[in-house]
């Protein structure tokens, strides 16, 4: 499977520098739930240094090595933190977790209800008898409310860290609402001290949940103790709602 985040590992943690409006909710959760946690898809450990910075001891996880690299470039030896290079759906770790979390956006990388079905039975194996599961997503309504826009969409600039290059992220995006589907290539053009532009494409798709299928994929793994919020305030989840934010627990 073609990976990415082998080209976009770089420009990742630039474009995110300073988001932390989540940080509070994985603070409450651990708070509630204990540790140690598992993080699903930890990308370049945003979260996961958050998490071990407050006590817990983390098992991180990303099928992405690129990813995993700069994790671990920007964490010191820390025992607190185990990260491991798997599949979702390959998770067999022979251990289980009092919490699990699959932060920002990272749920919707499985395409297909088939991956879906088979990743909630790989994390709900590792939760332990009251366990819990928390998933971060964008609110699926906002893909009936996006307008179609042939072309470019200039998202953001930033300065690249490691050279010094201005970058200018764009995207060009096409939405299948039928099948929940969009598929989007970030564009980047990198423009050197001496203005000569480079662009790069990188293509990826993701697939929206809707709250009420969020409920059936939950209740399949029999996690019926769900509480939904509409963003990190744990605020009600609702159509304006910026996230839809699923906790569920085991009975």
């Amino acid at each position: 499977m073609t990976d990415p985040y082998q080209k976009l590992a770089r420009y990742y943690d630039a474009e995110n520098a300073g988001f932390a409006d989540d940080f509070p909710l994985y603070t409450s959760l651990l708070d509630r739930f204990g540790g140690p946690v598992l993080e699903i898809g930890c990308g370049s450990g945003r979260v996961t240094r958050h998490l071990a910075a407050h006590g817990a001891r983390v098992t991180a996880i990303d099928r992405s090595a690129a990813m995993l690299e700069r994790a671990k470039a920007q964490t010191a030896s820390d025992a607190a933190i185990t990260w491991q290079q798997l599949d979702l759906l390959d998770l067999s770790l022979n251990q289980q977790f009092p919490l699990l979390v699959f932060p920002y956006n990272g749920f919707m990388h499985l395409l297909t209800q088939a991956d879906q079905l088979t990743a909630m039975e790989r994390m709900h194996a590792h939760l332990t008898p009251r366990g819990a599961l928390m998933l971060d997503l964008p609110n699926p309504v906002s893909l009936f409310a996006v307008d179609d826009v042939a072309g470019l969409v200039f998202e953001r600039s930033f300065s690249d860290p490691e050279s010094g290059d201005l970058i200018m992220q764009q995207s060009i995006a096409e939405v299948d609402r039928a099948m929940q589907r969009m598929d989007i290539t970030w564009v980047y053009d990198r423009m050197d001290a001496e203005g000569r532009l480079q662009r790069e494409l990188i293509p990826m798709q993701f697939r929206y949940v809707m709250a009420a299928e969020l409920k059936l994929l939950l209740s399949h793994v029999r996690l019926n103790q769900l509480e939904l919020y509409g963003d990190y305030d744990f605020s009600p989840y609702h159509v304006d709602s910026p996230r839809l934010i699923a906790l569920a627990q085991n009975r």
